[in-house]
């Protein structure tokens, strides 16, 4: 019976009047409502891609000082710090993988005199003319270093130890 009396109250004039009024009145709350998360949202996306760029130049930034703190300014091959972090690395890895690993260390004889006859000038291109060679004869992965001074070495991965040997006399 409640369940009959409730379908007739549902049908009366009376009923479908208030429950409009009653719609109409929760959209136009609704749409003011609305209004204000729209605003409010579009303010929210704003300052976000406005943080994002932040962070986004932030991460450049960093990037760019990680690779500086990680290569020789003059030569740009990569410092000892850098060397002495991925050694073991490359150690480890080759350790894993099984597989050969030569570490080609290069002093140039004589460099002193360059500076002494010549100058810093000419002493810094001689230093960056042979990291061009160093550069222009390693792969992808090998890990060519300027320790300091005149001292560079080469990280070489993946390589057996004739390749090494040849490598190390083509840089030569």
């Amino acid at each position: 019976k409640r369940r009959e009396a409730l379908k007739e109250h549902r049908q009366t004039k009376w009923y479908k009047l208030s429950t409009w009024w009653a719609v109409g009145a929760l959209c136009v709350g609704t749409r003011e409502k609305t209004d204000e998360l729209i605003e409010e949202l579009t303010v929210r996306n704003r300052e976000l891609r406005q943080t994002l760029d932040y962070l986004h130049r932030t991460k450049q930034e960093l990037d760019l000082q990680e690779l500086l703190a990680r290569t020789d300014e003059l030569t740009r091959l990569y410092n000892r710090r850098c060397f002495n972090d991925q050694i073991i690395h490359f150690m480890d890895r080759a350790k894993v993988e099984k597989i050969g690993l030569a570490l080609l260390l290069i002093d140039l004889d004589g460099f002193k005199s360059i500076n002494d006859v010549f100058g810093h000038a000419s002493g810094d291109a001689a230093l960056v003319h042979v990291a061009e060679i160093v550069r222009s004869d390693v792969r992808r992965y090998d890990l060519p270093c300027r320790l300091g001074g005149d001292e560079f070495a080469v990280l070489f991965f993946d390589i057996g130890a004739s390749d090494a040997r040849t490598r190390g006399r083509q840089i030569r």
